[in-house]
């Protein structure tokens, strides 16, 4: 695999991480609130908080396998970068790279 498509997978995978997570932690949280577990709910809701934060400052302070620029340096780089999985600088795409590499 391409060495800049892997960056954007990894960071794709730290995306996903944290879009899913309250999938997995947040009904837990709201059954241990509902059975009087009020301070296990509560640490879990600030560890998935934390862990949600952690991935999109993974995802932010990343640069772009293309052009070396931080993601957080662009105008619109974290919202592109977190939308999209492509740079505002260079033009680079994991959708693009995809692509390419399905033609190959």
């Amino acid at each position: 695999m391409d060495p800049k498509r892997a960056k954007l997978e990894q960071l794709q995978r730290w995306k996903q991480a944290a879009d899913w997570s309250p999938l997995v932690w947040l009904p837990l949280v709201v059954y241990w609130a509902l059975t009087a577990r009020a301070s296990q709910a509560i640490g879990l809701a600030i560890a998935g908080a934390v862990f949600i934060a952690f991935a999109r400052f993974v995802v932010g302070n990343a640069r772009c396998p293309g052009c070396e620029t931080r993601f957080r340096d662009m105008p619109a780089g974290f919202s592109r970068i977190w939308n999209e999985l492509a740079c505002e600088a260079c033009g680079l795409s994991l959708f693009e790279l995809r692509r390419g590499r399905a033609r190959d």
